[in-house]
C-alpha cells in the first residue's frame, strides 16, 4: 500500500494518458472519411511511348497496366478485345507495362513488345503473346519471325535491353499511382474496382452510354418515328454450335450464338479436359465440366452478351457472344 501511495501521481498520470489516447482514437474514427477516387491526368496514364488503339477523339479512354505473364491479365485479354470490337467508335484503349517482380519472363516480354512496336507490330505481338503464353527468349524470337520482323535486330535489341528504359518508365508511373497488382484499369482517368471480368464490360459500357449523344430518329413513310440502329448483328444461323478442343485450344475460339442454341464441345485430345467459366453465367460450369478423351458435352445456352471460359489445366480460353 505504501508503494501505491508513493507512486500515486505516476499511476494517475498513466491513467489519464491512456484515457486520452482512447478518446483520440474514437474521435479520429468518427471523423475519418475514405479518400475519394479522383481522376488521374491522362499525361500520367498515356505517354509518348504508350501504344493506343481506337479513335483519338473517343469519349471514353480505358488504360490497362498489365503484365504479359500474369494469368489474371490473360483472363481479361479476351474481355478487353470484346469491349473494343463492340465499341470501336466510342472507345480508346492504351496498354502500359507493369511487369511484376515475381514473374520470370514478364519484363523481357514487355521489352519484346516494344521492339515489335518500333516496326509497327505492337498490337500483333501483344495478341500473339497473350494467346500463346510461351514466353522464353526462343519463343519471343519465334513470334517476331512470324510477324515478319528483322529477327537479327530483334534479338540484338532484346538481349541488349534497348527498350528497358521504357519498361522502367511505365513501372515508375505505376508506382506513383500506387499500383501493386495486375491488371489495373483506369476508365476516363478513374481507377476501376473490379470483382469479376463482367464488371469491366458493364462499367465501360455504362460510361459509354452515359457520354453517348442521344440516338437520332427518322420518319418512316407512315409518319412514325423509328430509331436508327446500326449495330452489327452477328451471324447465328447454325442451330448447333460445334466447338472442338485440340492440343492448341478451342476451335472456333470466339464464335457467336443465339440464346437457346445448343453448343457441342468435342474433346479430340488424348487427355481429359475440364471447362470452367471465367464470366459467371451458368452454374454448371462453376466447378467445371469434365470431358473425356474423344468425349462430347452438349449444353443449351441462355442469357445474353459475352460468356468466357477456359480449360482448367492448360488455361486455354474460349468465348461465346450470345444474342
Amino acid at each position: 500500500m505504501n508503494i501505491i501511495k508513493r507512486n500515486a501521481p505516476i499511476f494517475i498520470i498513466g491513467l489519464v494518458t491512456a484515457i486520452t489516447f482512447v478518446v483520440i482514437i474514437f474521435a479520429s474514427q468518427g471523423k475519418y472519411k475514405p479518400p475519394s477516387l479522383k481522376p488521374v491526368s491522362e499525361d500520367l496514364l498515356i505517354t509518348d511511348h504508350t501504344y493506343v488503339k481506337g479513335p483519338k477523339d473517343a469519349s471514353v479512354t480505358l488504360v490497362e497496366f498489365g503484365d504479359f505473364e500474369c494469368s489474371a491479365c490473360q483472363t481479361f485479354y479476351p474481355i478487353v478485345n470484346y469491349i473494343l470490337e463492340n465499341n470501336a467508335n466510342e472507345l480508346k484503349f492504351a496498354y502500359r507495362h507493369f511487369p511484376l517482380p515475381q514473374h520470370k519472363y514478364a519484363r523481357k516480354v514487355a521489352e519484346a513488345s516494344q521492339i515489335a512496336g518500333e516496326s509497327g507490330k505492337f498490337w500483333e505481338y501483344y495478341d500473339l503473346v497473350y494467346k500463346q503464353q510461351n514466353l522464353s527468349e526462343e519463343d519471343l524470337i519465334k513470334y517476331a519471325k512470324a510477324l515478319g520482323l528483322d529477327t537479327d535486330k530483334f534479338t540484338s535489341d532484346l538481349r541488349n535491353g534497348t527498350f528497358a528504359s521504357i519498361i522502367n518508365s511505365d513501372v515508375k508511373d505505376g508506382n506513383k499511382l500506387g499500383i501493386n497488382s495486375t491488371p489495373t484499369f483506369y476508365l476516363n482517368g478513374k481507377k476501376m474496382v473490379l470483382k469479376t471480368t463482367k464488371d469491366l464490360i458493364d462499367q465501360v459500357e455504362a460510361e459509354i452510354l452515359r457520354l453517348k449523344p442521344p440516338k437520332t430518329t427518322e420518319s418512316t413513310p407512315s409518319g412514325t418515328d423509328r430509331t436508327i440502329d446500326t449495330a452489327k448483328k452477328p451471324d447465328v444461323s447454325n442451330k448447333v454450335l460445334e466447338i472442338t478442343y485440340t492440343k492448341d485450344g478451342f476451335n472456333p475460339k470466339e464464335p457467336d450464338a443465339a440464346s437457346g442454341q445448343l453448343v457441342r464441345w468435342k474433346n479430340i485430345t488424348d487427355k481429359e479436359i475440364t471447362i470452367v467459366e471465367t464470366i459467371k453465367k451458368f452454374s454448371e460450369f462453376e466447378i467445371g465440366i469434365k470431358i473425356a478423351p474423344n468425349g462430347i458435352y452438349e449444353f443449351r445456352i441462355t442469357k445474353n452478351k459475352l460468356w468466357t471460359y477456359k480449360e482448367l489445366e492448360t488455361g486455354n480460353f474460349g468465348s461465346i457472344f450470345i444474342i
